[in-house]
């Protein structure tokens, strides 16, 4: 080596390096030799030598003089260097020529101790580059160099680059440190158990769910005089018995006492073992976590869903309880809105038949009054008691509609000549307007024009002068269906605002005086509002007192094929028919009422045809076994046999099996159609009998097979 003597002269000395280890880690010891006191061979040998270690070494190698000055670097420590592109550019060099000051600083601070006597100067550096930016780490050592005479010389000193392991170190703290909080935050701690030892390490989490102080090492029994004494020897067994003897998992909920207050806490063991080659446990390791707040909470839930369910419990009873009631109300209030029926219709069958008798007659005109009057008393009850019904069919869910071709124009044409009489009379003027409509379309025409008769009945009966006018339009057109308005507008009495919203509540009118001055029930217009609402639409009113009033209803109605509109029979061709092509039929009327079998018979003979009275079921069943009848009328309530096991029996006679029977009753509820049907029955006539109707329905079940 080139070395610069204090003096200022350039010697060349040999420098013999070797491995040595020192307290501080391993190390190089460094001897100088004068190249005079060697061979020449050898010093070359040594000197070429040194230059391939200089040059190849991964190492930061590198000689200084006494006065800091570079006498060697290897290539490595060059190259963090820059521009500086050999290490025989070093020479004569200092580190403020070659490196940042701050690490300049540093460096001469390090040198400064092994000048001063110390064997080592140690220190974990970084690596920056000129720009300051750091590159990595390396262990850095400085040893004196020593001459013959033990005086120090120079230094040597080598660096070894120590980032992999810097790095590593401290991604290892991160991650202990991850690991420590992360399971402070869940509360869960480690352990290892030696199974040999008995003895068993914890974390520092750990410590704290048991309330100990830290300890390196723990016997067995202290981890089981923290169970729970309840839990204690079946903890134990588990332990011995599973565990280290099945080589199970580990995995358990424990009850444990806190060291530190007595506190009783839930636990959650989990561990697994480790085996030896032999198969034998040596270790369990696993984690422990506190599980109290869990399981206060499923204490909680349970109390929590125990009282949920009694109370469910209790609700449904009280539920079941007015379900119970709910059925009961509805099968008495269906109960006796039949039997009203029944009773209301029976004898309402006797005057109007009666009514309808006497109009054959000759009357005076005083007497053709009275009877008109009390025709219409008639009508009007019947139409209260169809009215009380219907809104109890729809209230039921009960009511169907039907599906059939639906004429709008037709529809409203015929409300408005039902009642172009009575508007005539009182001198108002009744007149329609209907507005371009899709066809053809479906629904229920009975019904529509139901809701429009009531709401135009009810305009002519509170307009005094002026106007009404019955309208429909279209609303909006879907591809499948149209959604119709129909609507009445009069000039008559109008209703007041704070009335408008009850009038289309059952049984409710705008003021009560309406009722003494022109009579009524309230139900119509509930019912043109459910009819309304069951046909897709709704219904409502406006109107200004001594102004008019507008009502109106809307419905959707379904687009379809026109299959034709059934044709209605004139009631005098239908009667005229049934004379002239079954004249002479016989009849079997089974009923029980006096005045019925009398206004019925009476009414059969104006068609010709010869009936035969049964006055109860059973004699019903006897005249059938014994005869043969064209058509058999049955009511349904009667005497020792009702009509329903009546047609029973009666169909089982060969004679009678296609007979057509006849319902003829007063109960008039779609129920009491379906049982009559099911007991066999062909056609259902609802009391009061409409001579048109019983006379149709004749003619229909009749049809040719005894025409003359």
């Amino acid at each position: 080596l080139r070395l610069r003597r204090a003096d200022g002269r350039i010697v060349i000395v040999c420098a013999l390096c070797t491995h040595a280890a020192t307290a501080e880690g391993p190390g190089f010891e460094l001897v100088l030799t004068d190249s005079r006191d060697l061979p020449r061979t050898l010093v070359d040998v040594a000197t070429l030598s040194v230059r391939a270690m200089l040059e190849n070494t991964d190492d930061y190698i590198y000689f200084k003089d006494r006065h800091h000055v570079f006498a060697a670097a290897s290539q490595t420590l060059v190259s963090l260097c820059e521009p500086v592109s050999h290490w025989t550019d070093f020479l004569g060099q200092t580190d403020y020529d070659v490196f940042p000051e701050a690490y300049a600083d540093v460096y001469y601070r390090l040198e400064k101790q092994v000048f001063a006597g110390a064997p080592v100067a140690h220190e974990v550096q970084p690596v920056l580059n000129r720009d300051g930016v750091t590159r990595g780490w390396v262990d850095n050592r400085k040893y004196p160099v020593l001459d013959a005479d033990g005086r120090i010389i120079g230094l040597f000193g080598i660096a070894r680059d120590i980032t992999d392991k810097v790095l590593a170190e401290a991604a290892l703290r991160e991650s202990e440190y991850f690991f420590r909080e992360s399971q402070r935050a869940a509360h869960i701690g480690s352990y290892k158990f030696d199974v040999d030892s008995g003895r068993w390490t914890s974390s520092e989490v750990l410590d704290d769910i048991f309330g100990l102080a830290p300890a390196p090492h723990r016997d067995l029994e202290d981890w089981l005089d923290l169970i729970h004494p309840d839990d204690r020897d079946a903890m134990h067994r588990y332990l011995q018995d599973e565990v280290l003897t099945r080589r199970i998992p580990f995995n358990r909920e424990y009850r444990i006492l806190r060291r530190s207050d007595g506190a009783l806490r839930w636990v959650l063991g989990l561990g697994q073992l480790v085996l030896d080659a032999s198969g034998h446990p040596t270790q369990m390791i696993g984690t422990i976590q506190d599980v109290t707040a869990r399981r206060q909470l499923d204490d909680e839930l349970a109390d929590y869903r125990t009282h949920l369910e009694r109370r469910v419990d209790e609700r449904t009873r009280e539920l079941q309880d007015a379900k119970n009631a709910a059925e009961a109300a509805s099968r008495a209030k269906s109960a006796f809105l039949a039997n009203m029926s029944h009773e209301i219709r029976t004898p309402l069958n006797a005057i109007t038949g009666m009514a309808h008798l006497i109009r054959k007659e000759p009357l005076t005109p005083r007497q053709a009054e009275r009877l008109a009057k009390l025709e219409t008393a008639g009508q009007h009850l019947l139409d209260i008691l169809n009215a009380v019904l219907e809104l109890s069919k729809i209230e039921a869910g009960k009511f169907t509609l039907e599906d059939a071709p639906v004429h709008v124009a037709q529809v409203v044409a015929d409300v408005v000549g039902l009642l172009q009489w009575r508007s005539t009379s009182k001198g108002v003027t009744l007149r329609s307007e209907v507005g371009p409509l899709p066809g053809p379309l479906l629904g229920d025409a009975t019904r529509l024009q139901q809701a429009l008769l009531n709401y135009t009945a009810n305009a002519v009966k509170f307009t005094d002068r002026g106007e009404i006018v019955v309208r429909a339009g279209l609303v909006e057109e879907h591809e499948d269906d149209a959604l119709v308005c129909f609507e009445v507008t009069d000039t008559g009495i109008g209703i007041a605002a704070d009335a408008l919203p009850r009038l289309f509540s059952a049984f409710e009118q705008a003021d009560n005086s309406t009722t003494r001055r022109y009579g009524g029930t309230g139900l119509g217009l509930a019912i043109t509002r459910k009819l309304a609402q069951i046909m897709g639409g709704d219904a409502g009113a406006d109107s200004v007192p001594g102004q008019g009033s507008r009502f109106w209803f809307t419905v959707r109605l379904r687009k379809g094929p026109c299959t034709g509109e059934r044709s209605r029979p004139d009631p005098a061709t239908t009667f005229h028919l049934l004379r002239t092509r079954h004249a002479g039929c016989r009849v079997l009327l089974a009923e029980d009422e006096p005045i019925n079998q009398e206004i019925t018979q009476l009414l059969l003979e104006d068609a010709r045809l010869v009936a035969d009275i049964a006055e109860n079921g059973e004699a019903a069943v006897a005249k059938a076994r014994d005869n043969d009848y064209a058509v058999i009328l049955m009511d349904m309530q009667m005497p020792r046999l009702d009509g329903l096991d009546a047609t029973r029996r009666i169909r089982e006679l060969p004679r009678h099996t296609r007979t057509p029977i006849l319902a003829l009753t007063a109960n008039a509820f779609a129920e009491d159609e379906a049982r009559c049907r099911l007991a066999g029955m062909d056609a259902f006539i609802a009391k009061p009998i409409h001579p048109e109707e019983l006379y149709g329905e004749m003619l229909r079940v009749l049809g040719d097979v005894h025409a003359e």
